[in-house]
């Protein structure tokens, strides 16, 4: 019972990663069709997402728990789809990195955005970067 228990958790993981991953690249992809729309609310989801996934040991132990208490035909339909994702990241981010580097300062808010300043203060770090260095780990 442990082990089925333990299957289920490490597959909810990688399910909620795979989901959150995949919004991450549609944010990227809205970036690159569209530069500097990168909106306060965008902010705090990349800032959620990357403090919720920063931490690649956490996925290497899920991956080596999904490894050991799986077959390799399921481990490969979970993980195949994941690392395609990754590597759209880091295409996206590699093909496009002057766009993901630039971004609106808080100084330079106005009108309703400055009225979110306390609110956004610590989204107001560029993640882009980041992620990308973690899909680059993940990978």
């Amino acid at each position: 019972m442990e082990h089925l228990q333990n299957i289920q958790s490490v597959i909810a993981y990688f399910s909620d990663l795979y989901s959150s991953w995949q919004e991450v690249n549609r944010l990227f992809i809205n970036m690159i069709h569209n530069p500097g729309s990168g909106s306060l609310t965008m902010q705090e989801s990349l800032y959620e997402f990357y403090h919720k996934y920063m931490d690649a040991k956490v996925f290497q132990t899920n991956l080596l728990n999904l490894i050991l208490t799986s077959s390799a035909e399921k481990e490969s339909r979970i993980t195949t789809p994941l690392l395609v994702l990754l590597q759209e990241n880091i295409f996206l981010y590699k093909e496009n990195k002057e766009v993901f580097e630039t971004r609106k300062e808080l100084s330079e808010l106005s009108g309703e955005e400055e009225k979110e300043r306390k609110r956004v203060a610590p989204f107001g770090k560029n993640f882009f970067p980041e992620i990308y260095q973690l899909s680059k780990e993940l990978a």
